[in-house]
C-alpha cells in the first residue's frame, strides 16, 4: 500500500521559516566541530564515577569546568547546531543572530580539568571525605576531534560528628541556645558536612534575632573541630562570641549582647523616597501626625486609609521585643493590601534609653508609598480554543480602597465572539457571549464578632461577587445569574483555603434548537438544559510548593468539595408537602438541583537542569446527582479535550466512555466522572522559544445508567480499557509576563473505536480529525 503524506499549510510564514530553521539546525548540528580550532577538541561529555554516599552526580558535576554544550533529550545539541548553522562572515547580521541564540562549542581545557579535580576534592572534604582521591581520564577521538573526560572518585571513609559541645560567653544567650537544641541540625550522630554547620549558624542567628537580638549576626558563631582521639569521629564545639568593647583606658573587654525592644512605631503613609533624599528635615516637616491605639501615623493633608487597616496588618507592637520574623510577616501583610507600591521597614536605636533589665529601645519606621487607588483597562484579546478562532473585549475598572479600608472593588464587562468548528463536514457556527461581573474583597472576615489577631495569623479575605452572563449558540441560548459570598485564608506557607458559604446560580434557557431538543427530550440530558437553580457551598484546599523566582522541584495539590440543594430542600419541604405535577419541588417556579461533587488535582514539576524539566498531572473528579434533579446541571458537568486537557481531541469532543457521538453537529459531550493523566517534557531552545513533548490520557463517564449514553457508563472492570491517549509536541513563547503556547496533539488510542482497533496511531491513515491544534496562554498545568 503506498504511503500517504499529509501536509499542514501554515499562513504564518515566519513560523514556517522557524520550523525549517530548527530542522536545518538539527541536521547541521551533526558537524559539531565546525568552529573548533585546529589542534583543539570539542568537549563531548563530562562523566563522573564515584562511591560517595549521600552525594549526587548533579552536585559533583556542578563543580566541573568547563561544562559540555547544552542538550535536549539528553543527547541532541540543538544550541550548538544553531551556532554551527552560521557562516564564518562576522559582518553578516544573520550569522550574528545565529551566534547569539546558539551556543559556541565548548573546547577541552587541560588546565580547567586540573582545577575541577581540586574543586571536587575540596567539595568532598567539606562533606567529610577527608581521604578522597580524584583522578581523571581523557578519552580522545582523534577522527571526530572530540574528548570525553572521566572523573574517577574514590571517596574513602567518611568522618562523622558524634558529639557537639557549646562555648557561649553570654549567659542569657546560652539559656536560649540550650532551650532550642531540640531544633538543632546537629543532633545525633551525623556525617561531617560544612553546609550543615553553616545552616546551623543561620538557624541560631535567626532564633536569636526573633528574641530581641537586633544587632546579632552569624559572624559571632564559629565551630571548633577536634579529631585528635579518632580521625573519623569528630567532636565539634559551637562557639558564640561576645561583643568586644573598648574601655576608656584603651583596653578591650568582652560584654554581653544587648536585647532590643520596640519603642514607637511610625507609619509614613504618604512617603516619597526621592523627596526625602533631597532634604529630609524639610520634607518631614510637611507631615501631620495622628496618634491612634499606640501608633503614630504621619500623612499629608488627609489620611487616605483607616488606621485600623494598617494596625491589623502589622506584627510590630510597641513594648515587645524585636523579632525579625514579625518584621518579614508585616512586610507580607501590608503588601497583600495592594495599596502601596513601595514598602520599607527600618529601625533606629534610641540613644540613652533602657529598661530595668538593660534592654535598649528601637524606633520603627514603616515607610509606605501609595499606588494609584483606581485603574481602568480596555483589553482586546484574540481567543483560540482547539483551533476555534475568536475575539473578546473586556472593559475593567478597579478601586483598591473603596471604603478607605483596603477594600478592592472590581467590575468587568465582557463581549466575546468565536467561530467554532462543527463535526465532520458540517458548517462552522458562531458563539456569542456577553456579560458583566463585579466583586468587592475585604481584607478581613465579614463576621458579627471581631477577630483582629486572626488577620495577623491567617491573612483572611472576604469576597462578595455577582455576575450576569449571556451565551448564544446554535443549539441553545442560556443566561446565568450568579452571586457568591466566600472566605479565603492561609494557614501556613504554601497552604491556602477557600470556603464559599453561599454560591448561587440561576440558569435560564429560553431557546433550544429543534434538532437538539429532539435528540435530548427523551433522555435525562434534557434536565441539564432546562431552567434550574443552584444554591451550594463549596470548599477548596490548595497546597503549592513552588518558590517564586526559583526553578525547584515542587508539588501542587488542589482538593475541591461541593454540596448543593440540601438547605433549599429542607426549607421547601417545611412549607410544601407535595412536589409539583412534574414530580419535583420548585422555588419561585424553578426547579433546584441537588448533588455532591468533589475533585482532586495533583501535579509534580521535576527540574532536571536549567534547560530541561518534566511536569506531571493527575486529575480525578466525581459528581453525583440525587433528590430533586437526577442529573448534574450542565455547567457542573465534566468534559475532556482542548488546550488544557487531552489535546488530541477538541473541547467537549471526547467520551463519555466508548460512546461515539455522530448525530449532533456540535461537540457537546459531558459527564459526571473525569479521570485524566498528563506528562510533559519541556526544554529550552533559544531566545524566548521553548519546546515540549507530551502524552495525555483520560476520559469522562456517566455515573447513573438512566442518564448515560450507550457505552458511557463508568464500570470498574472496563474504564481502563476506555482511556483515550493522545501524543503531541508544542512550542511555547515565554514573554516573562505570560507564555503563548501552540500544541499539536494526535490521537494514539481512540476509545470510540471497536475493541481491537483502538490503537490508531501508525495502524490507520491519519485524517484531520485525528489532530488537535491548540493555541493558549500559559502552561497547561
Amino acid at each position: 500500500m503506498p504511503k500517504k503524506y499529509y501536509c499542514i499549510r501554515m499562513k504564518q510564514s515566519n513560523l514556517l521559516r522557524l520550523i525549517i530553521l530548527l530542522l536545518a539546525g538539527s541536521i547541521w548540528g551533526c558537524n559539531s566541530v565546525k568552529f573548533v580550532p585546529e589542534g583543539e577538541y570539542l568537549l563531548q561529555k563530562n562523566i563522573v564515577k564515584h562511591d560517595a554516599k549521600d552525594v549526587t552526580n548533579e552536585e559533583l558535576k556542578s563543580y566541573i569546568r568547563p561544562k559540555e554544550n547544552k542538550t535536549i533529550f539528553g543527547f541532541w545539541r540543538f544550541h550548538l547546531g544553531m551556532y554551527n548553522l552560521a557562516g564564518r562572515d562576522s559582518s553578516k547580521g544573520f550569522n550574528k543572530w545565529l551566534w547569539r541564540i546558539g551556543e559556541a562549542p565548548v573546547i577541552y581545557d587541560e588546565y580547567q580539568v586540573e582545577k575541577s579535580r581540586e574543586q571536587l576534592r575540596l567539595f568532598l572534604e567539606n562533606k567529610g571525605y577527608f581521604d578522597a582521591k580524584v583522578t581523571d581520564t581523557v578519552i580522545v577521538n582523534e577522527k571526530k576531534r572530540k574528548v570525553k573526560v572521566v572523573y574517577d572518585i574514590k571517596a574513602g571513609r567518611r568522618s562523622y560528628v558524634h558529639q557537639v559541645g557549646y562555648k557561649i560567653f553570654d549567659d542569657t544567650i546560652k539559656k536560649l541556645v540550650f532551650a532550642d537544641t531540640i531544633n538543632s541540625l546537629l543532633r545525633g550522630k551525623k556525617p561531617f558536612d560544612v553546609d550543615i554547620f553553616d545552616k546551623e549558624r543561620d538557624r541560631v542567628t535567626r532564633m536569636l534575632k526573633t528574641n530581641g537580638y537586633y544587632n546579632f549576626s552569624k559572624n559571632y558563631i564559629y565551630f571548633l573541630a577536634d579529631s585528635s582521639e579518632n580521625a573519623y569521629l569528630i567532636r565539634d564545639t559551637m562557639v558564640i562570641a561576645g561583643v568586644y568593647k573598648q574601655l576608656p583606658d584603651g583596653r578591650d573587654t568582652v560584654v554581653n549582647h544587648v536585647k532590643y525592644k520596640i519603642d514607637d512605631v511610625y507609619f509614613f503613609v504618604d512617603f516619597n523616597p526621592q523627596e526625602a533624599l533631597i532634604d529630609e528635615s524639610d520634607y518631614m516637616s510637611e507631615f501631620d501626625t495622628l496618634y491612634y491605639k499606640g501608633y503614630y501615623f504621619l500623612f499629608k493633608k488627609k489620611m487616605k486609609f483607616k488606621p485600623d487597616v494598617l494596625i491589623n496588618s502589622t506584627y510590630i507592637i510597641p513594648g515587645q521585643l524585636y523579632d525579625i520574623t514579625k518584621v518579614s510577616k508585616t512586610q507580607t501583610l501590608i503588601t497583600e493590601l495592594k495599596l502601596f507600591r513601595y514598602i520599607n521597614i527600618k529601625f533606629s536605636e534610641v540613644e540613652g534609653k533602657t529598661d530595668e533589665n538593660g534592654r535598649k529601645y528601637l524606633k520603627c519606621y514603616i515607610q509606605l508609598t501609595p499606588s494609584k487607588p483606581q485603574s481602568y483597562a480596555l483589553e482586546v484579546e484574540g481567543t483560540n480554543s482547539s483551533g476555534n478562532l475568536g475575539a473578546a473585549t473586556n472593559v475593567k475598572y478597579q478601586h483598591k480602597n473603596l471604603l478607605r479600608g483596603a477594600e478592592i472593588f472590581n467590575v468587568r464587562f465582557r463581549l466575546a465572539y468565536q467561530n467554532q468548528s462543527a463535526r465532520g463536514d458540517k458548517n462552522n457556527f458562531n458563539i456569542l457571549e456577553t456579560g458583566f461581573d463585579a466583586g468587592l474583597t475585604f481584607p478581613k472576615f465579614l463576621v458579627p464578632f471581631r477577630v483582629e489577631s486572626f488577620r495577623r495569623r491567617f491573612h483572611p479575605r472576604s469576597s462578595i461577587n455577582m455576575g450576569l452572563n449571556y451565551q448564544r449558540r446554535p443549539d441553545y441560548t442560556r443566561t446565568i445569574a450568579t452571586s457568591k459570598l466566600s472566605y479565603d485564608w492561609r494557614s501556613s506557607e504554601g497552604v491556602s483555603h477557600i470556603f464559599s458559604i453561599l454560591d448561587f446560580n440561576l440558569v435560564w434557557v429560553p431557546f433550544i434548537s429543534g434538532d437538539f431538543w429532539d435528540y435530548i427530550k427523551d433522555t435525562f440530558m434534557r434536565y441539564s438544559y432546562e431552567d434550574h437553580l443552584i444554591l451550594n457551598s463549596n470548599y477548596t484546599f490548595i497546597y503549592n510548593g513552588q518558590v517564586l523566582g526559583r526553578k525547584n522541584n515542587f508539588w501542587y495539590f488542589r482538593g475541591y468539595a461541593e454540596s448543593s440543594g440540601n438547605l433549599l430542600d429542607g426549607m421547601v419541604k417545611l412549607f410544601t408537602k407535595e412536589p409539583s405535577n412534574e414530580g419535583y419541588y420548585k422555588v419561585m417556579g424553578i426547579r433546584y438541583a441537588q448533588y455532591v461533587k468533589a475533585d482532586v488535582d495533583l501535579r509534580y514539576h521535576h527540574q532536571l537542569n536549567l534547560n530541561n524539566s518534566f511536569a506531571y498531572r493527575f486529575f480525578l473528579g466525581v459528581g453525583y446527582p440525587y433528590g430533586n434533579l437526577h442529573v448534574l446541571p450542565f455547567e457542573k458537568m465534566y468534559f475532556a479535550g482542548g488546550a488544557n486537557s487531552i489535546r488530541a481531541w477538541p473541547v467537549r469532543g471526547l467520551g463519555p466512555g466508548e460512546y461515539k457521538e455522530d448525530q449532533l453537529e456540535y461537540y457537546n459531550q459531558t459527564a459526571d466522572i473525569k479521570l485524566e493523566l498528563n506528562a510533559e517534557y519541556r526544554y529550552k531552545m533559544f531566545w524566548i522559544l521553548e519546546g515540549a513533548l507530551f502524552v495525555d490520557a483520560g476520559n469522562i463517564w456517566s455515573i447513573r445508567p438512566e442518564s448515560s449514553p450507550e457505552g458511557g457508563l463508568f464500570r470498574f472492570h472496563k474504564f481502563y480499557k476506555q482511556m483515550a491517549v493522545g501524543l503531541g509536541t508544542g512550542l511555547r513563547f515565554d514573554f516573562s509576563y505570560f507564555v503563548f503556547r501552540f500544541d499539536v496533539g494526535v490521537k494514539a488510542v481512540d476509545p470510540s473505536m471497536p475493541y481491537g482497533n483502538r490503537w490508531v496511531l501508525g495502524t490507520t491513515p491519519l485524517t484531520w480529525n485525528d489532530f488537535g491544534f491548540n493555541f493558549a496562554i500559559g502552561y497547561p498545568f
